[in-house]
Formats: C-alpha cells, sequence, structure tokens
C-alpha cells in the first residue's frame, strides 16, 4: 500500500481533497487558513492500488497564528513518511512566492512529486493554470476537489508512477479496540497520546481548541493494536462557536459513536466539573465502555489528602454509574502504557462477556429468593425467566408479567446485582423488561427452590 501526502500552503483546499478521495468528511473544512493542524490520515482505493492519504497543515503560514511552526514539522514527517506528494496550488489565486519555497523544500526529499491545482471551475480559470510554469513546473494537474473534476487524471499519473500491485488472498480481518479520546478542551488528550505512543505525533499546546480533527492513531502494545481517536475538546453547547469549532464537536462526537472505550480526561487542578459528568453521561447514552482518566496528577502530588478526596469525589459525582475503573496520571511526565492497556483490555473483557442462559436465570433465582420487587397494585411480581440479548454492550431482557412492576429502582438494583456476580466493569449494562401476559409452563417465584409448573 502507497503512501501519498497533501501538502500546500493554508487554504488551497487540501482538506477537501483528502475528503474527495477518502470518499467521507474526515477533515474539518472551513475558508480559513490554518484548520488542520496534525496528520490526518485515510485510506482508499482506485485502479488496482490502494493507498494511505495524508493530510497535513498550511505552510508558510502566518508566523503570527499559533503552532505555525508545529504544523510545519508535522506536514515533514508526513512528507518523509510518503511514497508520493501531491502539493496543491491555488488556481483563483495563481502562482504564491510560498510555492516556490514548498517546491524547494521537498525537492530534497527525492520523491515524485504532482502538482495539483485547485480551484478550476469555469474556462477562464483553466486557462489561468498555464501561469503555474513560471514555478519551474512542467506538468500539473487542472482540478476542482469541491466539483471533483480532474482528479481521474490526477489519481492515473499517481497509479502509473507505481507498479501494479500483485493480488493476493484477502488478509484476516484485523481486530482491535478502538479508544477515544475525550474531555473539555486544554485537559492533555493529545499529550496523552503523544506519550503512549513516545513520539509528537500530534500538536499539542496551552491554547484551547489545538486539536479540531478527530485522529486516528494506531498504537502497537504487547502483540495487539490498539486504535486511539484523539478529539477536539467538548465544550458546553452554549460556549461552542461557530464554524470549526462546532464543526470539530460534531467530529468528536461521531468518534465517540465509532469508539468501542471511551477515555474521560478530567483536569485533576481544575476538579470535576458539571461538563465532566455531561460527557460520561453521553458515553453511557452511546453504550461503550470507558473509563476516567484524571490528569495533570503531577499539580496535585505534594498533597497527600488530594488522591483521597479525588476519589470520593469521583464516587459522589459519578454515583449513578456503578463500578467503573480510573486512573490517576501525568501525560506531561510520563505514565507506565502497561497500566492503559491493561484497563483497556479488562474493560474489553466486560464490554463483551457473555452469561450463559443457564447462569443468567440461575442469578434470577438468587435475586428472587433474596429480594423479591415489590407488589403492583397489591400482586406478586413475578419475573419468569431471562436472557442476553447482545454485548457491547451487555444487554439482558427480563420477562415478567406485570412490566411496570419492574421500577427504575428495582432495574438498578438488577444491573448492581449483575456487576457484582459477573464481574461487569467499566461498561454500561443495557436492561430490557417484556411482558408475557400467559405464564410459560416453567417460572421462576420469589421463594421458589427452583422451576415449578406455573399455576
Amino acid at each position: 500500500m502507497k503512501t501519498i501526502a497533501i501538502i500546500g500552503r493554508p487554504n488551497v483546499g487540501k482538506s477537501t481533497l483528502f475528503n474527495r478521495l477518502v470518499g467521507r468528511r474526515t477533515a474539518v473544512v472551513e475558508n480559513m487558513p490554518g484548520v488542520t493542524r496534525d496528520r490526518l490520515y485515510g485510506k482508499f482505493s482506485y485502479y488496482h492500488h490502494d493507498y494511505t492519504l495524508i493530510d497535513t497543515g498550511g505552510l508558510f503560514a502566518d508566523p503570527s497564528l499559533p503552532f505555525t511552526e508545529e504544523s510545519k514539522k508535522q506536514t515533514l514527517k508526513a512528507v518523509q513518511e510518503a511514497d508520493a506528494i501531491i502539493l496543491v496550488l491555488d488556481g483563483r489565486l495563481g502562482p504564491h512566492p510560498i510555492d516556490k519555497e514548498i517546491i524547494q523544500l521537498v525537492r530534497p526529499f527525492l520523491k515524485p512529486v504532482f502538482y495539483a491545482v485547485n480551484k478550476v471551475e469555469g474556462v477562464s480559470l483553466l486557462q489561468s493554470v498555464y501561469e503555474f510554469h513560471q514555478l519551474g513546473i512542467d506538468h500539473f494537474f487542472p482540478i476542482s476537489a469541491e466539483a471533483s473534476t480532474g482528479i481521474d487524471d490526477l489519481m492515473e499519473a499517481i497509479g502509473r508512477a507505481f507498479p501494479p500491485e500483485k493480488e493476493s488472498p484477502l488478509p484476516e480481518p484485523v481486530h482491535f479496540a478502538k479508544v477515544a479520546v475525550i474531555g473539555r478542551p486544554n485537559v492533555g488528550k493529545s499529550t496523552f497520546i503523544n506519550t503512549l505512543l513516545g513520539e509528537e505525533r500530534l500538536i499539542t499546546g496551552p491554547i484551547p481548541g489545538t486539536t479540531r480533527d478527530a485522529i486516528d492513531t494506531i498504537v502497537h502494545f504487547q502483540d495487539k493494536d490498539y486504535l486511539f481517536i484523539d478529539t477536539a475538546g467538548i465544550r458546553r453547547r452554549g460556549k461552542i462557536e461557530k464554524g470549526v469549532e462546532r464543526a470539530s464537536v460534531i467530529r468528536s462526537s461521531e468518534s465517540i459513536k465509532k469508539a468501542d472505550i471511551v477515555f474521560v480526561l478530567i483536569d485533576a487542578e481544575e476538579g470535576i466539573t458539571e461538563q465532566d459528568i455531561k460527557l460520561v453521561g453521553r458515553v453511557l447514552e452511546e453504550g461503550k465502555g470507558f473509563s476516567v482518566l484524571i490528569n495533570k496528577w503531577d499539580l496535585k502530588k505534594t498533597d497527600p489528602k488530594a488522591r483521597d478526596k479525588f476519589k470520593g469525589d469521583l464516587a459522589n459525582y459519578f454515583s449513578f454509574i456503578g463500578e467503573f475503573p480510573f486512573l490517576f496520571l501525568s501525560a506531561k511526565e510520563g505514565f507506565d502504557p502497561a497500566l492503559i492497556f491493561q484497563t483497556i483490555n479488562s474493560i474489553m473483557e466486560s464490554f463483551e462477556k457473555r452469561v450463559s442462559t443457564s447462569d443468567f436465570n440461575q442469578f434470577i433465582e438468587t435475586i428472587l429468593n433474596q429480594y423479591p420487587p415489590p407488589l403492583y397494585r397489591k400482586k406478586p411480581v413475578k419475573i419468569y425467566y431471562g436472557t442476553q440479548g447482545e454485548t457491547r454492550p451487555p444487554t439482558f431482557i427480563f420477562f415478567t408479567n406485570f412490566k411496570d412492576g419492574i421500577t427504575r429502582s428495582y432495574q438498578k438494583f438488577l444491573e448492581n446485582s449483575l456487576r457484582e456476580k459477573f464481574g461487569f466493569k467499566g461498561t454500561p449494562i443495557r436492561i430490557y423488561i417484556k411482558e408475557k401476559k400467559k405464564n410459560p409452563r416453567k417460572t421462576l417465584n420469589q421463594g421458589d427452590r427452583g422451576y415449578k409448573k406455573a399455576p
């Protein structure tokens, strides 16, 4: 599989081309410079070739803009990694001195470079692209990433630069845990992933909103791969600005849906906020496994009572959750990665756990003997039997004679009992109550020692 890096100065349409080739709106696109900062990866196929595509930040942006130098470093890493380069030029504005600087910058890498003159819509603009010859370009490709014109010619030329890939048996599908890292702005999400990787894969900084795209990064640890998704900071709804930030928050919400597990990062210095509680609630609504990571613990290590106080706050603010794993760490100073992956593996085990029907019904029988549900309209509430419908998250169905007789509080009791009995930790448990008007032949009634015929 060949890798292609898309580079160019700011606001020439790199992310629009990336989205067009990958086939989905992965990169945040906005009519302003500096929207993309990190390296963003995507995969696509074109005429017997499979490609990995890298979107990059704009080169030689206004030095006054934040993260200009960091974005340049990320772009150069992408160029080093790539087998070919698409250098995007602006067909509306024409040649720019920065374009020449970029051409000189990538020349020492000795990679094939394909010059795409973007934003060419209409005959007059198409005629003006020939001005780009003054940059010393022998051949370029007039395209419109927005209108999807000229891209076939560009990709055919790139395909001809590489020998056809030999057909091989389809590989076994790769299954790995997908972990989204979410939190309020500037809690250290990108620093956390960089520490796991052991390199500055993501741009970090003290300015809230540094990460704008949802960045996918595969981390290999002890013969397993884990997909980490860094996300933009999620603010309170009323604080979200229009444009790029709103699009970034939408990407973050989509990342939660895509993930198996979500790490919710909390700032140790600021403590647990209302927004943190809402984020955890959103994760539970989506039915994802999760853990709470208390970051920046280096700022609290001199306080001997801080850990116990925070544990108390976690138990108080997240009492609606049940048992869940949490870790104290400092992404800035470093931490033991093994603890993170042990936590992921433990959550995935609970997230995918299946309880046999016989064990589940034995559990129901024990519960009914010890703590039967309260009367409903002066009549006893019976749970006949149950089954586990799904995993990811674990979903259990209870069949009863009175659906409304199984109250919310009793459902919570059933959930907590399931966690205690079968070791579900760090995963939501979904419970559904179904009513059966006629009793089946066998039922589990409170006070019974086993199965007996229904009256």
